[in-house]
């Protein structure tokens, strides 16, 4: 992984679409607008051996997976309606929010990713309990135009509304939404995370193995 200019200067597009996940830890469209913050290295795994990390340090794992989007499972008709919502970003801040103990997100800085080149509103969807209509889920998912590719950026299922296929359902209708107008989809997240998130979206129809630790001081 390198620094935004280091990144201008060394990955190209072709370089980043013969292996995606093994090239880079995030998705090539976020690659040169994003910096690393002083102290912060990330290391592929077959890379990790190589290098002598001080004791002191902290590593992070993360798994990086891959999509064909030749073959997806069936959605599950579960109680949720998968909606198209762009527009109620303070709905996905707030399931968002309630998912992470430690992480707030803002709706003015969901609103910044709709700015994005890579914003498409069918890869905002909600998911709302049928007879209620209160939400149970949300998922984004960003199309990098040039490349082709879907990223799962968030997908976040509420407490009371997990292990019930929702979050499947959601993952799939947000590949179907984009898929005609990418090749392949990735997706990444904490490889030691709860709930088992690798084992979530190798159900989904994801694969690889590709794993980068988050290094800081």
């Amino acid at each position: 992984m390198m620094l935004k200019k280091e990144k201008q200067a060394i990955l190209t597009r072709t370089e980043y679409l013969q292996n995606p996940c093994r090239t880079s830890a995030i998705p090539f469209w976020k690659c040169f607008d994003y910096e690393l913050p002083a102290g912060v290295e990330v290391i592929h795994e077959e890379e990790i051996g190589k290098i002598d990390i001080d004791k002191s340090r902290q590593a992070v794992r993360y798994f990086r997976l891959f999509h064909r989007l030749d073959w997806m499972p069936s959605c599950i008709q579960s109680k949720a309606e998968l909606l198209i919502a762009p527009r109620q970003t303070a709905d996905f801040a707030a399931m968002i929010n309630a998912a992470y103990a430690d992480l707030q997100v803002s709706e003015a800085q969901l609103l910044q990713l709709q700015k994005q080149a890579s914003f498409d509103p069918k890869g905002w969807l909600l998911a709302k309990d049928k007879q209620t209509g209160l939400p149970l889920a949300c998922g984004i998912a960003a199309l990098d135009r040039e490349t082709q590719e879907i990223s799962l950026e968030w997908i976040q299922v509420l407490p009371q509304a997990r292990w019930q296929g929702i979050g499947r359902d959601l993952v799939i209708q947000l590949l179907l939404n984009l898929k005609d107008q990418a090749r392949f989809a990735t997706v990444s997240g904490k490889l030691d995370g709860a709930h088992s998130p690798e084992k979530f979206y190798r159900k989904c129809g994801f694969t690889g193995n590709d794993v980068w630790y988050i290094v800081r001081k």
